[in-house]
C-alpha cells in the first residue's frame, strides 16, 4: 500500500528537483513526454565529483512500456 506521508514528500522533492533544475526537467519532460515506445534506446552516463563515470543504455522493450508510463504518469 501507498503511504501518502511519502507521496506528498516525493512531490515536494519534485518541485524543489525543478526549481533546481528546470532544463534538466524541461530535457525529461520532452523526453518521455509521449511516452516511450518499444525501441527506443535510454542512454545515461553519471560522472562523479571524483571523477569516475559510469554508464549503461536499454532499449525499450514491449513489456517496459507500462513503468515509463506510470512514471510519466506520476510526474504530470
Amino acid at each position: 500500500m501507498i503511504n501518502p506521508i511519502v507521496v506528498i514528500k516525493v512531490m515536494n522533492e519534485k518541485t524543489k528537483f525543478i526549481q533546481n533544475h528546470p532544463t534538466f526537467y524541461s530535457f525529461l519532460a520532452e523526453s518521455f513526454g509521449e511516452g516511450m515506445s518499444e525501441g527506443t534506446v535510454i542512454e545515461i552516463k553519471v560522472k562523479k565529483p571524483n571523477g569516475v563515470e559510469i554508464s549503461d543504455s536499454v532499449e525499450v522493450r514491449d513489456g517496459d512500456v507500462k513503468i515509463f508510463s506510470a512514471v510519466q504518469e506520476f510526474f504530470n
